[in-house]
């Protein structure tokens, strides 16, 4: 995936329980046990929502530049969805 720098970026997971995904950013923990990260709380966020029968844990970049480009990963850790989930980003001028 592209992204253009200083847009938006939403990475979804979706999961059948209500138990928080785990996002990690080229393998360090990003969003562990439903807590972003301190140091990224500025520009990372978490869209969660639950249309009845899946909730979503949408991870949301902000104002994306070439420092965020690379692997992100959501871990199912309740094992009722897609187990992993990878986004592999680069920024574009």
């Amino acid at each position: 995936m592209t992204v253009a720098l200083g847009g938006m970026v939403r990475l979804n997971c979706s999961t059948l329980q209500e138990v928080p995904v785990d996002w990690t950013y080229n393998g360090e923990p990003l969003y562990v046990n439903g807590e972003i990260d301190v140091s990224l709380r500025s520009r990372y966020s978490i869209d969660k929502s639950n249309d009845g029968q899946y909730t979503a844990y949408v991870l949301v970049i902000s104002d994306f530049n070439a420092a965020d480009a690379g692997e992100y990963k959501c871990i199912d850790n309740a094992g009722s969805g897609p187990e992993l989930v990878i986004y592999s980003i680069r920024g574009n001028k």
